[in-house]
């Protein structure tokens, strides 16, 4: 027993030596800048200890220094090893630390780790460096007081940079009140849904209701699955990206599972350029499902749409978006089931049946449509166009619709078929868009990519490729 004492004082003896050997790391506050360097003798290495507290949401270290390969990494409380790298590009670096990143924010003493990582020691030019000078800045971010929704009354929240791409609101469920629906609108950006019952909504976990989708337009329902507790509710509203850049949008609560009137506008009157080519742009849509988003195109006026299988994957339901403004992300318009797909052609058609928030079609209603070409008829080295909403398209979330150009550069056999060729630039979200020849006319769909380090060649599927039951149901003619 006495021997068990002395060994466990022994151990405390050392755990203390050990803590009292060990450097205390200078501190970084909030709004603060540092001016510091890295030194050989320190192994080209520094670290800061940043305190974080629970009312933080996200934190952001900005490092200014020379143009030279330096990385920014988090070392989370209670850990040793580095995580969220992040490396300085032109003499400037961001390393954000948030709920939404790997590790995600927590409360505690974290270690903030710059360090030179260039193979060789640092030089400019000819001459060694003995020290690389830095300035470090902190910026936090915390959620301000929540805003009141109440029923029935639309609110419009703008975001500032300061807001890092989050918004706080709460509102209240009376006793009684078994559904709650909040539906997020007139946005130009992506945002996610995270709500909680009775406490702020802090870190993310199980016990959170969510709602994310590749939409503008968002609906969150409370209390379908399971009963709705009565009481206060918080809502964190989320730029999928956060990118806080200033974007806004507009938010309704109801006590209703139906969409509210406010939102059942008329459907909108889409345009039907004289100009072939301005035309068939205008048949170009996005579509979107609640995890995948691509495009398509109006290939009926009757409201069918050919897009990729792998757009659609398995959903029985997606959202058509069309383009009223050029400048802007396409417009939330309808709802369209998948009547046919082969994934082995990876080919897919939908048929709008509906508004975005269920609006009936009109018996008179007509859909701008592409007008359809042979992909036999294109040679080797005819021009082709790209219409499609890639993620690459713009600097938000969601992007504006985006036209490129390119040649059939050749044919390739596929899965029993001949499929096109081109080196017209393809992105992720332009899969399932259109690919026009040279009169404006639609021959085949944007599909996938390959990429060397000499360029891409993009895979474009005819049209063709749809059974002639369905083309004969569709109406598809050339």
């Amino acid at each position: 027993m006495r021997r068990a004492f002395a060994l466990s004082a022994l151990l405390l003896s050392a755990a203390c030596e050990t803590q009292r050997d060990a450097p205390t790391l200078p501190a970084l506050t909030a709004d603060s800048s540092v001016r510091a360097a890295l030194r050989a003798e320190g192994d080209w290495t520094a670290r800061w200890r940043v305190n974080i507290p629970e009312s933080w949401i996200a934190v952001h270290a900005h490092l200014r220094g020379q143009d030279l390969p330096i990385a920014l990494s988090w070392i989370p409380p209670g850990d040793r090893e580095p995580a969220g790298e992040s490396f300085a590009e032109g003499g400037k670096g961001l390393l954000a630390l948030d709920r939404f990143s790997m590790p995600a924010i927590q409360s505690g003493a974290w270690t903030l780790l710059v360090r030179y990582e260039g193979p060789l020691p640092p030089q400019t030019g000819s001459r060694m460096l003995a020290e690389l000078p830095l300035e470090l800045t902190l910026e936090p971010f915390a959620l301000g007081a929540e805003r009141e929704l109440e029923p029935g009354r639309p609110v419009r929240i703008e975001l500032g940079e300061s807001d890092c791409g989050t918004h706080g609101l709460r509102f209240t469920v009376p006793k009684g009140i078994t559904l709650a629906r909040i539906d997020v609108f007139d946005s130009l950006t992506d945002w996610s849904l995270y709500a909680r019952h009775g406490a702020s909504v802090g870190k993310l976990d199980s016990r959170l209701s969510t709602r994310a989708t590749p939409l503008g337009a968002e609906t969150l329902i409370l209390g379908d699955d399971e009963p709705l507790p009565e009481g206060p509710w918080f809502l964190d509203c989320v730029d999928a990206d956060l990118s806080g850049d200033g974007s806004g949008f507009s938010i309704l609560l109801s006590f209703d599972e139906r969409p509210p009137q406010q939102l059942a506008q008329p459907l909108p009157d889409l345009e039907r350029p004289h100009d072939p080519f301005q035309a068939a742009i205008a048949s170009v849509v996005e579509v979107a499902t609640e995890d995948s988003v691509g495009s398509g195109t109006l290939v009926s006026p009757q409201g069918w749409v050919l897009t990729n299988a792998h757009v659609v994957g398995s959903a029985g339901e997606a959202v058509i978006s069309v383009t009223l403004d050029p400048a802007l992300p396409p417009f939330e318009s309808y709802r369209a089931r998948v009547e046919w797909r082969a994934e082995e052609l990876d080919l897919a058609l939908l048929r709008i049946h509906s508004g975005y928030y269920g609006q009936p079609l009109p018996a008179d209603y007509r859909f701008p449509s592409a007008t359809l070409g042979d992909p036999e008829q294109v040679l080797e080295g005819d021009a082709l166009w790209m219409v499609g909403y890639p993620r690459t398209g713009g600097s938000q979330n969601r992007v504006p619709r985006h036209l490129t150009h390119g040649v059939l550069s050749g044919l390739e056999a596929y899965a029993g078929l001949v499929r096109m060729k081109s080196d017209a630039a393809i992105y992720l979200g332009n899969s399932g868009g259109a690919i026009f020849d040279e009169e404006a006319r639609l021959v085949a769909v944007p599909t996938s990519m390959v990429e060397f380090s000499s360029g891409q060649t993009a895979f474009l599927h005819p049209w063709t490729w749809i059974p002639e039951e369905w083309q004969t149901k569709v109406g598809l003619r050339r």
